[in-house]
């Protein structure tokens, strides 16, 4: 019996079912195919599907034969091949390894959302940074901004450092600030609330960094919520 680790049942029984060769070579999507599948592969990983469309837009303008940075990077997400080995490493099991095709646009978009997914930004970043300059002009931050980000950028003036934060409610809500513990503490803005999580904008302790994902409530992580 063949093991369908679906992200997209019926691409998979195509993949199994013809070889994968001749995909590479014969397909040609259009965009509005490649931004459907963006999407849903985005959707089921619990990244905004704009950002990884605008990743896209901006990396290769959905051009799936795309070459950069003097013949190093390849496709729609502009992956260089020695980053491509480590994420399918990484992001792919074993048996998808044996198929996933650094040329295949399907393939490479799996695996960068799944890079995404682990918080990769910084392998976009500049895509990330032209992105968020369409929505709104930014002032610079210093390294480890998270609250400078809240002060400025939303709105909300807490002082001192987010270990400092003393969350008030458990219950979230947008416009709130959720107070999370990794290595060190971090706060983020609520964008949206979900039945699942929560979709958050911050920076990740990279001056001008910014980015948006989703947090899912079961994340052990979280601490608790700020209502302003």
């Amino acid at each position: 019996m063949i093991y369908l680790n679906s992200i997209n049942t019926f691409f998979y029984l195509f993949l199994f079912l013809l070889p994968w060769s001749a995909i590479a070579i014969t397909e040609t999507p259009n965009q509005f195919e490649i931004e459907k599948f963006i999407r849903q592969v985005a959707i089921e990983n619990n990244i905004p599907p704009s950002w990884a469309v605008g990743i896209v837009q901006k990396e290769s303008q959905f051009n799936i034969n795309a070459v950069g940075d003097s013949g190093r990077a390849f496709g729609l997400w502009q992956i260089w091949k020695p980053t491509w080995d480590i994420f399918t490493k990484k992001y792919l099991n074993e048996t998808d390894q044996v198929f996933a095709d650094y040329k295949n646009w399907r393939w490479q978009t799996i695996v960068a959302i799944r890079a995404l997914a682990d918080n990769k930004w910084t392998f976009w970043r500049n895509s990330v940074l032209a992105k968020e300059k369409e929505i709104k002009d930014y002032e610079p931050f210093t390294l480890g901004s998270c609250m400078a980000y809240l002060w400025n950028e939303k709105g909300i003036k807490i002082k001192g450092d987010a270990k400092d934060i003393k969350v008030n409610t458990t219950t979230p809500a947008t416009g709130f600030v959720v107070k999370i513990k990794y290595n060190a503490f971090h706060a983020a803005f609520v964008e949206q609330v979900s039945k699942d999580g929560i979709f958050v904008s911050e920076t990740n302790f990279i001056p001008n960094q910014f980015s948006q994902r989703f947090i899912p409530f079961t994340d052990k992580r979280i601490l608790g919520y700020y209502a302003p």
